[in-house]
């Protein structure tokens, strides 16, 4: 009974090897695809510009404040005690409009971003499954996740991939 087992578990071994042998594995590396599409370059483009007008929009609106600070600044010995208190309360609600207006910015960049990237990456998710499909791959890793080092038998499939995407194929 034993050596049933043990010969049930070496044909198991031995049954599973050679249908792991015979699957197709490929691997691509998504930092490299996604820098190297027209899209995401495009794409790159539009928010490096989106994030520089927000950028040019609140430097002038914190000049502007600064302004007023100095001007309070400057003023403070002449204004009775009341009018600076007034003029700091008022100073201070700017400056939280402000701070919240930044963090909204950020918000908007963060948007923006994923508005901008998520065409680019249902193409990439597509072209993957059509790749597997048609190509008759088990699985195709991204070696640009930390820890994935494809093996000696797998396929670098990441031009493939550009060129589905844009269209060359």
């Amino acid at each position: 009974m034993k050596y049933l087992k043990i010969l049930f578990f070496l044909g198991f071994v031995v049954f599973s090897t050679s249908n792991i042998q015979a699957q197709k594995l490929a691997y691509m590396n998504s930092s490299t695809l996604f820098s190297s599409l027209t899209s995401f370059k495009t794409a790159e483009k539009e928010l490096e510009t989106y994030v520089e007008q927000l950028n040019t929009k609140f430097q002038k609106q914190e000049e502007v404040f600064l302004a007023e600070v100095k001007q309070y600044q400057d003023s403070i010995k002449l204004l009775p005690p009341i009018k600076q208190k007034e003029r700091e309360e008022q100073l201070k609600t700017k400056k939280n409009a402000l701070d919240l207006g930044k963090i909204q910015a950020n918000q908007d960049v963060s948007k923006k971003e994923q508005d901008l990237l998520k065409p680019i990456q249902d193409s990439v998710d597509k072209a993957v499954l059509d790749l597997l499909n048609e190509g008759n791959y088990v699985f195709i890793f991204d070696t640009a996740q930390p820890g994935i080092l494809p093996g000696p038998s797998a396929e670098d499939v990441t031009e493939t991939l550009r060129k589905m995407i844009e269209g060359e194929e």
